[in-house]
């Protein structure tokens, strides 16, 4: 009894000198270990038992005592820093009270079991193992709940060592459940976005069905128009790009569809310049001194295959072997210039030259975009080539130089345009004449169209918008027309009405 005991101390000690360390291997161990572990760890408690209990057998049992509490022990910590990941005082903690359960349980069988044997000697009899209890019930009770306890507590670290090598260690169930989880996740994710996107149409049917017009971006619609939801609901076409690249604007079988326009065109009941707000610095950048400018003319562009036509003339004027203002092109179309150091911005690169190309991408009545603008804000003469109503945009139709391949504007070939520059470039008197609407006041500037551009320049195309609603709420049977069916602008653009309002 006294070795028994002595042995349980120093198994016991051994295990908490050991738990440090087993919480570390714990870490390293996977769930297929602990399974392992688990069921050696269960023979080894059977052998124990059998040996104490059938064979009597005291060494056998103090060593299966040993390793059973060494085993039990270890496994308990890897049990829970694999599953629950427990370390310190938590892992120290269960393996102290599985050990000191297992110690109790080897203990008390003992002692009942010497009781067991005294007392049957003292009565002559033989014990064989299958008496009473004898005197010691508190001995016996510990004994069995210590004993239900430890195998409980095993059956317990077997199944969820198994449960833990079956799911986190099977590839397969691993991957599986995994890649499962994922495709819900993402199918839940999909559903919200679905359940979102038809909020976001019901509310959309709503607002179409009370709103007071429809507008519809051209260049990205080619369908007809929805019916409309009430008699004096309108129905608008939209665009802020040419009609050079969206023929549909020039479509009278599509714009008839349309109540109203919302573009470019100065004829639309909705004005939708994307380019005002370049107007803003137009007073503000200094001009530099006539000496101080270059006597050449500034060329920044990398779309060469504009459809102006752009490109070919600058060519043509970079090729004349007897230029007598170059051309500095710091673009990739004709690339002859680097940019100058300092990153300055375009209209800073303009405004060190006398003149600058402002020429447009393509050529549509009315389209005028941000280039005209940039040329007259930097204070070099611009060389424009577009719409002919540009003019009546700028604040001085005298203050740009027009190249017209038709013959309408102030050159129609790049000699032409070579010798006009270096004759107004070569006179101070003359271009500064050119720059004197810089020296005015808005109101004072020649241009009645100037002056209304400059006064809506913060305005939106939605702002627009509203007003020509607003309008139209006060006078709802008010009929409009596309501008492909106004006369008076067909006929300065230089088209011909081919059929009537309503697609009749």
């Amino acid at each position: 009894m006294q070795v028994l005991s002595l042995v349980n101390v120093d198994v016991l000690a051994a295990v908490m000198a050991a738990a440090p360390a087993a919480v570390a291997a714990a870490e390293q161990l996977d769930g297929s270990t602990v399974l392992m572990l688990a069921v050696a760890c269960a023979l080894a408690y059977g052998a124990s038992y059998y040996a104490w209990s059938v064979r009597e057998a005291a060494a056998a049992s103090t060593a299966g005592y040993a390793a059973l509490t060494a085993l039990s022990a270890f496994l308990a910590v890897v049990a829970n820093a694999v599953i629950w990941d427990l370390h310190g005082p938590a892992a120290a903690t269960l393996l102290l009270v599985i050990a000191l359960a297992l110690a109790g349980l080897q203990v008390r069988s003992r002692q009942a079991r010497s009781s067991r044997s005294s007392r049957g000697t003292a009565e002559g009899g033989t014990d064989k193992g299958h008496g009473s209890t004898g005197s010691d019930p508190l001995g016996s009770v510990w004994g069995v709940g210590a004993s239900a306890a430890a195998v409980g507590m095993l059956l317990w670290l077997l199944a969820v060592a198994a449960s833990a090598a079956l799911t986190s260690n099977n590839p397969t169930v691993s991957h599986s459940r995994q890649q499962l989880e994922q495709e819900f996740s993402l199918v839940t994710s999909e559903l919200t976005h679905l359940k979102d996107q038809a909020d976001k149409w019901e509310q959309a049917v709503e607002h179409i069905a009370k709103a007071d017009a429809l507008y519809y971006h051209v260049p990205s619609f080619s369908g007809p128009p929805i019916a409309k939801r009430h008699p004096n609901q309108l129905r608008l076409a939209m665009s802020l790009e040419s009609a050079s690249y969206y023929a549909a604007l020039d479509d009278p079988q599509y714009m008839c569809q349309f109540d109203a326009e919302m573009t470019y065109r100065q004829c639309a009941q909705v004005t939708n310049w994307y380019s005002l707000e370049s107007m803003e610095d137009l007073f503000k950048m200094p001009l530099v001194a006539f000496e101080e400018k270059e006597h050449a003319i500034a060329y920044i562009n990398s779309n060469c295959d504009a459809m102006s036509g752009r490109s070919k003339i600058m060519k043509d004027l970079i090729a004349l072997s007897n230029s007598k203002v170059p051309v500095h092109s710091y673009g990739s179309c004709e690339h002859n210039k680097h940019w100058p150091t300092g990153n300055p911005s375009k209209r800073q690169v303009f405004s060190k030259y006398k003149f600058c190309v402002t020429m447009e991408n393509s050529l549509a009545h009315d389209y005028v975009t941000e280039k005209l603008w940039d040329g007259l804000a930097a204070g070099c003469v611009p060389i424009y080539l577009g719409t002919p109503s540009a003019l009546n945009m700028a604040p001085d139709a005298s203050s740009v130089i027009v190249f017209d391949p038709q013959g309408k504007g102030n050159a129609s070939t790049v000699e032409q345009l070579d010798a006009l520059m270096h004759e107004i470039g070569s006179s101070k008197g003359r271009y500064e004449k050119m720059l004197a609407w810089k020296h005015r006041k808005v109101e004072e500037q020649p241009s009645a169209l100037f002056k209304y551009l400059w006064s809506v320049r913060n305005t939106s195309g939605e702002c627009f918008l509203c007003q020509f609603l607003a309008r139209h709420r006060v006078n709802p049977k008010a009929k409009y027309t596309t501008c492909l069916f106004n006369e008076t602008w067909m006929a300065a653009a230089g088209q011909k009405l081919e059929l009537q309002p309503g697609c009749e």
